[in-house]
């Protein structure tokens, strides 16, 4: 799993939470980071991304991603506190902040079940 987030503060404690339910995480700063990454990573089950973020934003980012050679169909899961950007039509998104059930929740419900954790 891929996590794109510039607070490090959220970026580290999904990191710890995702680790230790067993998932693989690796983590971006922001999305020009995140696409650089790409091509170096293994499959990924899901790319967690938030929208507002300097360098390049969630949604350049998954647009960009989508039009890639590299993981373009990756399930991407948006979590901002954002209520003014919208992410791409079909992109599911949870608000912070989000408990941490819930979190988990949707991220078991998106992320590719033929992908390792």
């Amino acid at each position: 799993m891929l996590v794109v987030e510039d607070d490090a503060d959220i970026r580290e404690c999904v990191e710890e939470l995702l680790s230790a339910k067993g998932y693989c995480v690796y983590l971006a700063v922001h999305g020009r980071e995140a696409l650089d990454k790409l091509p170096k990573l293994p499959p990924l089950c899901l790319v967690m991304v938030d929208l507002l973020m300097p360098v390049m934003d969630g949604v350049e980012f998954i647009r960009q991603l989508r039009a890639g050679v590299h993981q373009p169909n990756t399930p991407v899961l948006v979590m901002s506190a954002s209520s003014t950007v919208v992410p791409p039509e079909g992109t599911p998104i949870v608000r912070k902040p989000v408990s941490i059930s819930e979190l988990l929740q949707i991220i078991e419900t998106t992320s590719a079940p033929s992908v390792p954790r």
